[in-house]
């Protein structure tokens, strides 16, 4: 097994590096109308590597995908990655992509559509969703996405190998779903993530992931950990990804404030801040974040199981408190610049 890995690795870093000429050539990353005026630009839709692991792990392991859970997970993944990847070339309403990401997340969730369980399969659906189309933000900045993906599917990783998961119902789409395959999984993405790190974590990146990348990979995350709440019985392991999304849910109740379009891109998140306007280094904004993510997740398997709801609240009342804290500093500190 460890040579699967190591030959993923390399065979990522290797369609990595043809991928990305080509991505030049067909100035993939930039706008249909500005593509005729723009000569320096980083192209995007490098994340394709990462759909490249996953086909991987169909390869590897075709039973797997034979079942319901693994065939809606890597079909509904590679219908995201599809759209998102029409997306990088010719642009797209927010709109279809959203839809998309609502019915492919109902979709995997369906056995929870019943009137007992309708509020949680809502709270799901659209929660998932959300959080799905958050991490396409995440690209913004050189080396965010991946290094919190890394941190985060590492994490995951570690859950499905010392947790426990119970049983899902036979009848349902989950009832298929298997740690130890899903391990296999996330660890072939962790690899393509890894390859791509030396082309992305860099002050001028050779290649941003696009939608396709950043779409399949939050769709995927997503997907494992909504699956390891409902088999632990706890919502506890929601705080694998507490730091991005307090930021995501408090910029977006900020921009609905502000009267925003909420489906237009913007750099209204507290790393954008700090990244474009106080001007801290792409590569140190990334690794703060993905350092406190580390921490935060590290301690989550120090603490006994019967307090870990408790400390998952406790880290996101701290993080709500700490984004306000910086908000509020940021204006103080543009203020005192004013009046020098």
């Amino acid at each position: 097994m460890p040579l699967l890995y190591i030959l993923t690795f390399i065979g990522m870093m290797i369609l990595e590096s043809l991928y990305i000429p080509l991505a030049r050539r067909m100035r993939i990353g930039l706008h249909p109308a500005s593509r005729h005026m723009s000569r320096n630009f980083t192209p995007a839709g490098g994340g394709i590597i990462f759909v490249a692991a996953g086909a991987v792990f169909a390869f590897i392991d075709p039973d797997a995908v034979s079942t319901p859970f693994f065939n809606g997970l890597l079909i509904g993944a590679l219908l995201l990655a599809c759209i998102s990847f029409i997306d990088d070339i010719y642009g797209l309403p927010p709109i279809a992509r959203l839809i998309t990401q609502l019915g492919v997340m109902s979709y995997m969730f369906s056995s929870l559509l019943r009137p007992e369980t309708l509020d949680i399969f809502l709270i799901i659906v659209i929660g998932g969703a959300g959080l799905v189309n958050a991490f396409n933000f995440l690209d913004g900045i050189n080396g965010m996405l991946t290094l919190y993906a890394i941190v985060v599917i590492s994490t995951l990783i570690a859950a499905l190998h010392c947790g426990t998961i119970a049983a899902f119902p036979a009848d349902s789409i989950l009832g298929t779903f298997s740690p130890q395959q899903t391990s296999t999984m996330l660890s072939l993405i962790l690899c393509s993530l890894v390859a791509f790190l030396f082309f992305n974590f860099r002050s001028k990146a050779l290649v941003f992931s696009g939608d396709v990348g950043s779409i399949f990979t939050g769709f995927v995350i997503t997907v494992v950990l909504i699956c390891i709440c409902i088999g632990s019985r706890t919502a506890a392991p929601a705080v694998f990804v507490a730091v991005f999304a307090v930021d995501s849910f408090l910029t977006i109740i900020h921009r609905l404030f502000e009267g925003e379009q909420i489906m237009q891109p913007h750099r209204r998140h507290l790393y954008q801040h700090f990244a474009h306007n106080i001007g801290v280094p792409h590569l140190s904004v990334s690794s703060a974040y993905a350092a406190l993510q580390a921490g935060i997740n590290a301690c989550y398997f120090l603490i006994p199981a019967q307090q870990r709801i408790t400390y998952a609240l406790i880290v996101y009342l701290a993080l709500v408190s700490t984004y306000f804290r910086l908000r509020s500093y940021k204006r103080r500190d543009n203020q005192q610049k004013f009046q020098k």
